[in-house]
């Protein structure tokens, strides 16, 4: 009897529980000292909103960069002038909120402001139930490549059911070149040149946590 090799998969969607805000704060200037203190008193204003969310238990996990200021030269147009030097100051926030609604009032507060830009969301689960839903899919997977096994094997007249010799996650097989993992966190774009005016309404898709197996039976 031939051995029979199929593969097993097995997927579950999640609400996410946890939305990583990544923020960044740009100024740029002539004027070096004008351009620092302005970047320190933005980043220290949205640093000190974070941390009041953290200590409200609306935000679990946040960092804030230093501000960091650079030179660099303007060349002109080859018409006789010289070139002149200009100053930028750059420093990033993040920012983990399990409170959804707490973290859309606060974008729409801070989002106007100038030099201030939103580079993005990534949307995940809490590592619990992250755990929980990967021992699921990775049984189920498991499981949808023993029925597979079994539906080829009515076919063939066996007078025996066939044995897992080998299960191999995805990408492990020998000989087999992995594949892109799929069932990563879902991220929101860039929010960039954000008006006074613009309120977030955030509503993320759900999480998916993917399994995928290839498995060998033997009789």
């Amino acid at each position: 009897m031939p051995t029979i090799t199929v593969a097993g998969e097995a997927s579950l969607e999640h609400a996410a529980e946890t939305g990583t805000v990544r923020l960044r704060v740009s100024l740029e200037g002539p004027d070096r000292e004008d351009i620092l203190q302005k970047s320190v008193v933005l980043h220290g204003s949205v640093r000190d909103g974070i941390a009041g969310h953290h200590a409200d238990g609306n935000v679990t996990v946040w960092t804030a960069d230093q501000v960091r200021v650079s030179s660099y030269k303007v060349k002109p147009n080859d018409d006789g002038e010289e070139a002149w030097i200009r100053h930028r100051a750059d420093a990033s926030l993040t920012a983990c909120f399990t409170d959804f609604p707490a973290m859309e009032a606060w974008l729409t507060r801070i989002a106007g402001r100038p030099g201030l830009s939103v580079d993005g969301i990534t949307w995940e689960l809490t590592e619990t139930t992250r755990g929980l839903l990967d021992r699921q899919v990775r049984k189920a997977a498991v499981m949808d490549a023993v029925r597979r096994a079994d539906d080829y094997t009515a076919h063939l007249a066996a007078d025996e059911c066939p044995r897992l010799t080998a299960i191999y996650e995805k990408g492990l097989r020998p000989a087999t070149a992995a594949t892109p993992f799929d069932g990563g966190p879902a991220r929101t774009g860039a929010v960039a040149g954000a008006s006074p005016g613009l309120v977030f309404e955030l509503k993320p898709r759900d999480i998916r946590v993917t399994a995928s197996v290839t498995a060998d039976f033997s009789f």
